[in-house]
């Protein structure tokens, strides 16, 4: 099997989303044969692809309890979801980390955010409006949802 290139990724090695190299030639050739760049005879053209996530960009720098527009990360950890006692009784909450590729941020998502945040895995690329940023925990910035916050 020869190595398929797209957007300058060898996507045998580096894919972020798809494990199985026989899934990964699968879902590439689709693709490529949808965006008419497929030959069998040489690797395709480098083309951005919907399987290669964008370029991140370095985080601000956080300052604590003030809110922050919106941060794009990649998710570096599977949601943690539990249930914590509050002085408004129990509530659900996910924690997970995002990185920008240098830094990581945990982030706390709460409440109806919670099923939305089930879904994400290690790979994946999110955006995050309207988050609110807390004090460091064990030398790690924090960020926790509010009741604005929206995930894109």
């Amino acid at each position: 099997m020869h190595c398929i290139w797209v957007a300058g990724y060898c996507l045998e090695d580096k894919c972020p989303y798809y494990h199985d190299a026989t899934l990964q030639c699968k879902i590439v050739m689709a693709v490529n044969r949808f965006l008419g760049d497929f030959d069998t005879s040489k690797p395709p053209q480098a083309r951005a692809s919907p399987l290669i996530p964008k370029e991140l960009k370095p985080f601000p720098e956080l300052e604590p309890k003030k809110y922050l527009q919106e941060i794009t990360g990649e998710v570096v950890d599977n949601p943690e979801v539990r249930e914590v006692e509050t002085r408004r009784g129990p509530v659900t909450i996910a924690n997970f980390h995002i990185t920008d590729g240098k830094t990581k941020i945990r982030v706390a998502l709460w409440e109806d955010l919670v099923k939305e945040a089930e879904k994400f895995r290690p790979g994946d690329v999110i955006t995050l409006k309207g988050m609110s940023i807390k004090d460091p925990y064990e030398g790690v910035d924090q960020i926790s949802s509010t009741r604005k916050t929206e995930i894109a």
